[in-house]
């Protein structure tokens, strides 16, 4: 599977900044953990491969120009040493070109401003033209 920020994925689908600041917090949980712990377990101290999903249904515009999704990262359900926190982040995609095409926000940040919102209220409201 291609790595988050992998041009593999192509670059409308290639999550920007949320995918390189994880990596980024993922190297130092990985290098407080040390290499011997993953030639032990056998497991990849990579700080790019991680588990990514989707956390949502895909949310569009009546029209099919904007859409939005909850990308979900780490691991929600499995605890070890070298664990990554869990983060959701609202992925929103607009045809457009002429403006900013993607944009990124966490979803957490979000539901503070909006604490009686479900996910699915939230990417209604931010896909909205």
């Amino acid at each position: 599977m291609p790595a988050p920020t992998s041009p593999a994925r192509g670059d409308e689908f290639a999550l920007a900044w949320a995918a390189r600041s994880y990596i980024d917090q993922v190297k130092a949980i990985y290098s407080r953990v040390g290499k011997a712990w993953f030639a032990e377990h056998n497991q990849s101290d990579d700080p790019s491969v991680f588990n990514v999903g989707i956390g949502s249904e895909l949310i569009k515009d009546q029209r099919g120009d904007r859409f939005s999704f909850v990308a979900t990262f780490g691991d929600r359900e499995r605890y070890s040493p070298a664990s990554t926190p869990w983060r959701q982040i609202v992925v929103i995609y607009q045809r457009d070109r002429r403006v900013q095409p993607r944009s990124e926000l966490e979803l957490d940040g979000l539901q503070r401003q909006h604490p009686d919102w479900s996910a699915t209220q939230i990417l209604l409201e931010v896909t909205k033209p």
